[in-house]
């Protein structure tokens, strides 16, 4: 029964639609037909954004471009769906935490904003330290928290090295994180499945990816919790 609601407020929504439409003027039985239209391409947008099938920035294009065929005042009416469907993220944005730092990479402008989350800097913004505090801070990482290291150099340079490359390659094998970090790796919520993590891993690595102009060490970090989490549903450790 909860199954067929859906299909029951459609048809009566559709319905009333018709019912309106038959007690229209002539002139303006096509205006309301393209109106009805819309509201039904947004409503369809809304629906393959809440559940993943498309970004939420390609469904505002493709209606904003049929919005441009109904006019302004028709705009208008749209506005709070759009900025609605312009908030909704089906998925979070990927944190990178260490034993020293938690870093977030911001989708919306591909930045990466941290924290630190012990010694003497503990619970202050990377964005708030010095430069004299931000070396103090590597040097430590550098000894005592190699992925935090490379993190902050991500953070501080914008793209590591060839040569830290290599060496975040041969580190991460002794720092592999556990599922739990890659699903926060991912920006995936708890309770996601095979497709959920499909669909992350996708959008991220997009924005990271080095030929795309991202960064080495965060897309090998990607590829490995992509990795880690598909192995997981195989029964693999």
């Amino acid at each position: 029964m909860i199954k067929l609601l859906p299909l029951l407020i459609i048809a009566f929504l559709g319905y009333l639609t018709y019912s309106h439409f038959k007690k229209l003027k002539p002139e303006q039985k096509r205006p309301f037909v393209i109106k009805i239209m819309v509201y039904v391409v947004v409503a369809l947008l809304i629906a393959a954004v809440l559940t993943g099938r498309i970004h939420w920035l390609g469904a505002v294009a493709a209606a904003a471009l049929g919005l441009l065929k109904v006019g302004a005042s028709t705009a208008f009416r749209f506005l709070p769906f759009l900025q609605t469907l312009g908030r909704s993220r089906v998925f979070g944005d990927p944190v990178f935490k260490t034993p020293f730092l938690e870093m977030k990479l911001i989708l919306a402008n591909n930045r990466l904003e941290g924290r630190v989350l012990q010694g003497e800097m503990a619970d202050r913004p990377l964005a708030s330290l010095t430069e004299d505090e931000l070396n103090s801070l590597e040097a430590t990482l550098k000894a005592s928290d190699r992925r935090g290291y490379y993190l902050l150099r991500v953070y501080r340079q914008g793209a590591a090295s060839a040569s830290q490359q290599e060496q975040a390659s041969r580190d991460q094998e002794l720092t592999q994180p556990n599922v739990e970090e890659a699903r926060l790796m991912l920006g995936l919520d708890k309770g996601f499945n095979k497709n959920d993590v499909d669909k992350a891993y996708k959008r991220l690595i997009q924005r990271v990816h080095p030929d795309r102009g991202g960064n080495d060490y965060l897309a090998s970090r990607i590829n490995l919790a992509r990795d880690i989490l598909l192995d997981s549903f195989n029964g693999k450790k």
